[in-house]
């Protein structure tokens, strides 16, 4: 089947996106939400309303969704005791001035539901409001690329220390003495 190629070297680097996910995760809860991005300044991150979480392949997978405002529920800490690894979850991101909130998809790396704090839907030109409707396409447009940079700048840090091995090994001790520490 031609592209399936691609499709199976997907298949085969979708461990990073749930990886990403988990350590973003950990980094939020760790943090207070603050992850500094260099050359670029703090940006704060928040898991909210909903995150899946998953372990095993096909029929033996085991799911587990957490829901709720704020998703720093005793579920998310429980399923990670468990193994188990974050495969999608709703975001709240903070950068500068702009906050944004979106779907993350681990394993694809894939977002949907791109909301943005006070902007409203982009409504029906008209003769009156035409300018205006240009200027809030140009305006989201602006926001859509800021929004990516954030992800992408995001994934690189984390992609930085994953690549490094003595840098990941510190990572996950400092994962593994949180998620074991009582009382938190």
């Amino acid at each position: 089947m031609p592209g399936s190629e691609n499709l199976s070297s997907v298949d085969q680097k979708a461990f990073l996106g749930v990886e990403f996910l988990t350590w973003l995760y950990f980094q939020s809860e760790t943090r207070g939400g603050a992850i500094y991005l260099p050359n670029k300044g703090d940006c704060r991150v928040e898991f909210e309303r909903f995150v899946c979480m998953e372990q095993g392949e096909g029929p033996q997978m085991d799911v587990l969704v957490c829901r709720g405002l704020q998703s720093r529920l005793a579920e998310v800490r429980a399923g990670l005791l468990e193994g188990k690894k974050i495969s999608s979850a709703h975001l709240r991101i903070a950068f500068e001035d702009e906050e944004f909130s979106l779907t993350l998809f681990g394993r694809t790396l894939d977002f949907s539901g791109l909301r943005f704090k006070g902007k409203k839907a982009i409504e029906a030109d008209n003769d009156e409001e035409g300018l205006s409707r240009e200027a809030e396409v140009l305006e989201r447009a602006y926001l859509l690329t800021q929004a990516v940079e954030v992800m992408e700048r995001l994934f690189a840090l984390f992609l930085e220390k994953r690549l490094e091995s003595q840098a990941w090994e510190a990572e996950r001790r400092s994962f593994r003495a949180w998620l074991f520490k009582k009382g938190d």
